[in-house]
């Protein structure tokens, strides 16, 4: 269906991909659904990442920069199709809070994901290990939000979020933005830890 995320993970991580495939296969000879075979495949692409989360610590900047950039584009594409309410929904939930999505959202998953197994495989071929983010990391990303009109209210809504906060959508898409602006040392320690959080959810 023009997906690149299994090709992203055969390339990356083909040990994860030659189990995808056995499972997969195994499905196939049951007879599913389209759909079943949809989520079936989610489910293990959602597993692999899982396992693999921590590596999140170990990539590149530039890998980091990529795979956030693709996690604002698919809310920003959330944001421009949903309420606010629904929004804020896939803010806290993910996907999860998108019944049966269509082919445009399917495809803007598909670049996150692939962005994602780009970012793991290339860390565990390369690893470059990196701290957590300081007191201080976190503060520089307060003063670029801050910088593009945010407020230090939203920034508290986005360290607590609440998927009933109709604001909760447009707050988190200036903050990934003000993360990505953040230069050095402290912005890529910032990216890699949340972008663990999104892996490992």
């Amino acid at each position: 269906q023009g997906f690149r995320v299994y090709d992203a993970l055969e390339q990356e991580l083909p040990a994860d991909y030659d189990e995808v495939t056995r499972q997969l296969q195994a499905l196939v000879e049951k007879g599913p659904t389209p759909a079943q075979l949809r989520d079936e495949a989610m489910m293990l692409a959602t597993a692999i990442r899982r396992k693999h989360a921590r590596r999140m610590h170990e990539a590149s900047d530039d890998s980091l920069s990529a795979t956030l950039k693709a996690q604002l584009d698919l809310l920003e594409l959330v944001a421009s199709r949903e309420t606010p309410a629904k929004c804020a929904q896939y803010a806290v939930q993910g996907p999860a809070a998108l019944a049966n999505p269509d082919q445009r959202y399917m495809m803007a998953m598909d670049a996150a994901a692939t962005n994602v197994f780009k970012a793991l495989g290339g860390a565990m071929k390369n690893p470059q290990p990196i701290e957590p983010p300081t007191d201080s990391d976190w503060a520089e990303v307060g003063v670029a939000y801050l910088s593009d009109g945010g407020s230090v209210e939203e920034l508290q809504a986005i360290s607590t979020p609440d998927p009933k906060d109709e604001k909760l959508c447009a707050t988190a898409v200036k903050f990934y933005r003000a993360v990505l602006t953040v230069p050095g040392a402290a912005g890529r320690r910032v990216r890699a830890e949340i972008l663990y959080e999104i892996v490992a959810e």
